[in-house]
Order: structure tokens, then C-alpha cells, then sequence
């Protein structure tokens, strides 16, 4: 006949052949035993040898080897059976460490589980902040930082300012179609797509004209950023050639000069300049001590004429004379050597 002795926290049934020891909180028997002990919260399916609850054992386990082993905040590094913590179950893990922050080098699956009720898989740990050693892939972003490659493309019309979207087009095909736009001048800006870094961020534009047919060439183009500077005795003048869009290639620069007012270019003029590609020119003018009044013209092959530029080159400054006592020596300063 068989009776029941209390043994802690569990009643376990007395056979005529184990005796049993009283170590702490668990009456553990002094042989190996092959049988189950259930933890207060725990729902493992297929413990194999012992399962414990949150402080497990202070004392000696004696006969149990390698089967329970209390560490609180310990690593245990071959464990056979089955550690318990208070609300997880881990039945077969070649390394644990058991702190709050744990860090598990091989765990063939883990499940997350407030509660022993999810922890019915063959490998479970539970940790609030467990460290995988090897993962597939991790993805943890708040915003979205993969794009598809290629560029939003833009139109700005560079008289009226007005930015128009012209679409998207991929890195590896930059070509967009059915795109409409009025006749004029527009500056195209390409944009990369996405959140980038420094290195990544481009900025490209490029000026094109837009015309629904072939550009009649209406005259020659205008002179631009006409100025001068004195050299020596000589007033060199400079002006700027810019291709603009329905103008005609000029053939000539007519160049007319006078002392004594705006230059009448009805005559032949006096200086003329072959130009050759869209460019700064320049021209040298002997100049004393009056004023010179210059205008070009730009002349198409057909002799008909561009809007004329006017220049007034005040005469040239003269060399302040140095005082009584002093002397200014007209001679170039050396530069020191390193």
C-alpha cells in the first residue's frame, strides 16, 4: 500500500523503494528519478526531467547531476533538460544566460511569450530584450529608406518661373513621353528619389528652348555685360556674345567710336570684330585724356543689323603728382621670394 507524504510545494506519491531528503522549498529523492514535477506557471507539453520554478534550488542536488541548476543571474552552459524561469520553458539550449538582458548564441527557434501558454514549441526562450546571435533578416526603420532608382524630372519656365512635374523616369531609361509644354525657354532639373545622404544628393539642370516647329531666325543677337577697363593709354571695352533662341549666327561686330557724343553708325564703322563661337570679346581704343563714346552692333550675313550697344568711357584718370617733400618712384615692387 502506497500513502502520501508532503513535500513542499508538491505531494509526491512514496514507493518502498526511493526515500526521500528535505532540501529547501522541494523534497528532491537521492536517486535519479524519471519523474515530472509541475511549476506553478508553466505549460510545457514534453518536459523531460524537471521543471522548477523562479528560484529553483539553494541547496546541494545530489544524485541530479546535470539535470537543475539554480542561477539566478548565471550562465549555464549545458543544460539537458529543463530550466524554468517564471514564465517561460526552454527545453533544449546548448548556452543561456539568464539575466534580464540575455544574449542567447544558439536557439534553433524562439517564440514570443508573456506567459507560458505560447511556450509549447521545442526551443523557447523568453527575454524582454534576448539577442539573437545569427538572424536572417532585421528590418527596423521608421521611415521608408528603399527606393526604386531613378529621378523626378522638372520643368521651369525661365521667364515666368513656374516649376512644372514632368514625371518620373528610371536610372537605367531616362526618357519620359507624352510630355506637353508651350514654346519657350525652360530649365530641365533633375532630382533624385529618396532619402539620401550627402555624397548622394546631385544636382543637375540644364537649359533647353521648346519650339511646336522650326525657329525662323528673327535677328542678330543682343550684346550683353558691355564694359570697359583703362590700359595704359588705350580703353579696351568688352561685351558678351550669347546664342538666345531664334536668333541668327551674327556674321560681323561693327564697331563705331567718337570723342564728342554718341557714335552715328549710318557709315561704315570703324572697327570690325569676326566672331566665331558665343564668347566674351574685346577691343582695344587709343584714348587720351577725353571721354570715348562706343557702340556695337551685331551684323547678320545679310547686313541686317542687332539691337545697337552704347558704351561712355570716361577719360582715363590722371597720375595724382606727389608732394614736394616726397618722391614716387615708378618702379615695380619685387615680389619676395619663399
Amino acid at each position: 500500500m502506497t500513502d502520501t507524504l508532503p513535500l513542499g510545494l508538491f505531494n509526491r506519491i512514496k514507493t518502498a523503494d526511493k526515500a526521500f531528503v528535505p532540501l529547501g522549498l522541494l523534497d528532491i529523492p537521492t536517486e535519479r528519478s524519471t519523474s515530472i514535477l509541475r511549476a506553478t506557471r508553466a505549460y510545457d507539453k514534453q518536459p523531460r526531467s524537471v521543471l522548477s520554478t523562479a528560484h529553483l534550488i539553494e541547496a546541494e542536488t545530489r544524485g541530479w547531476g546535470k539535470s537543475i541548476l539554480h542561477a539566478e543571474h548565471s550562465v549555464i552552459t549545458h543544460i539537458k533538460s529543463i530550466l524554468s524561469t517564471e514564465h517561460s520553458d526552454i527545453t533544449r539550449v546548448k548556452s543561456v544566460l539568464k539575466p534580464e538582458h540575455s544574449i542567447i548564441q544558439k536557439v534553433s527557434s524562439v517564440l514570443r511569450a508573456a506567459h507560458a501558454y505560447h511556450t509549447t514549441q521545442k526551443s523557447v526562450f523568453r527575454s524582454s530584450h534576448a539577442i539573437l546571435a545569427t538572424v536572417k533578416s532585421v528590418l527596423r526603420a521608421s521611415r521608408k529608406h528603399y527606393y526604386e532608382s531613378g529621378y523626378h524630372i522638372y520643368a521651369t519656365d525661365t521667364t515666368s518661373l513656374v516649376r512644372t512635374y514632368l514625371g518620373f523616369a528610371l536610372r537605367d531609361d531616362l526618357q519620359l513621353t507624352n510630355i506637353t509644354l508651350a514654346d519657350g525657354e525652360y530649365d530641365i532639373e533633375f532630382v533624385l528619389q529618396g532619402y539620401l545622404w550627402k555624397d548622394e544628393i546631385a544636382f543637375n539642370k540644364f537649359r533647353v528652348e521648346i519650339s511646336s516647329g522650326a525657329a525662323e531666325p528673327t535677328a542678330p543677337p543682343d550684346l550683353i555685360n558691355l564694359t570697359y577697363a583703362y590700359l595704359s593709354t588705350y580703353a579696351r571695352f568688352f561685351f558678351t556674345w550669347k546664342k538666345a533662341f531664334g536668333d541668327t549666327d551674327p556674321w560681323r561686330f561693327y564697331i563705331w567710336y567718337d570723342t564728342s557724343g554718341t557714335p552715328v553708325i549710318t557709315g561704315d564703322p570703324d572697327y570690325v570684330l569676326i566672331p566665331d563661337t558665343p564668347r566674351q570679346y574685346n577691343k582695344l581704343i587709343p584714348q587720351d585724356t577725353n571721354t570715348l563714346y562706343v557702340t556695337v552692333q551685331a551684323v547678320a550675313a545679310d547686313l541686317t543689323k542687332g539691337t545697337r550697344a552704347d558704351l561712355t568711357i570716361p577719360a582715363a584718370p590722371v597720375d595724382p603728382n606727389s608732394p614736394v617733400d616726397q618722391f614716387a618712384l615708378n618702379d615695380e615692387i619685387e615680389d619676395i621670394a619663399d
